[in-house]
């Protein structure tokens, strides 16, 4: 699609790739203000994800788009999720996402293990009494 729009100018598969992180920064803060409901730290961490070097350098390189997608997909997918877990309706929508997000990147596998983690924190879906002792009266 890149060279349907741009041909060989690569002045345009960057500015696609920068779009795309642009894109994830904010979905990245989306998601923690979702979750802690603290806008100053959420807007501190999607800014540190924004310059971060690793992140940075998937989208100076124009052929490690791949990472830039699968974050993408990936943190749509979170997205997703949190806004089932509050609705209990529409589950389709998170497996379109990870269907999505494992056909840019196969390392998206390990996104369900990543929900079940939110769930119990900081979703809060599931408690256990790790304090099996019973109280003597």
């Amino acid at each position: 699609m890149d060279y349907q729009l741009f041909e060989s100018n690569p002045r345009g598969h960057y500015l696609t790739s920068v779009i795309i992180h642009c894109a994830n920064s904010i979905l990245l803060f989306l998601i923690l203000e979702r979750l802690n409901r603290d806008i100053l730290r959420s807007t501190l961490v999607a800014a540190l994800f924004c310059i971060h070097p690793l992140n940075v350098e998937s989208v100076a390189w124009i052929a490690q788009r791949k990472n830039v997608l699968g974050t993408f997909w990936s943190f749509v997918v979170i997205l997703a999720y949190t806004d089932f877990v509050k609705r209990q309706k529409l589950f389709f929508w998170v497996i379109l996402f990870l269907s999505l997000s494992l056909k840019t990147k196969p390392i998206s596998v390990t996104i369900p293990f990543l929900l079940l983690l939110l769930d119990f924190w900081p979703l809060q879906r599931f408690s256990f009494n790790l304090n099996n002792t019973k109280k003597i009266k």
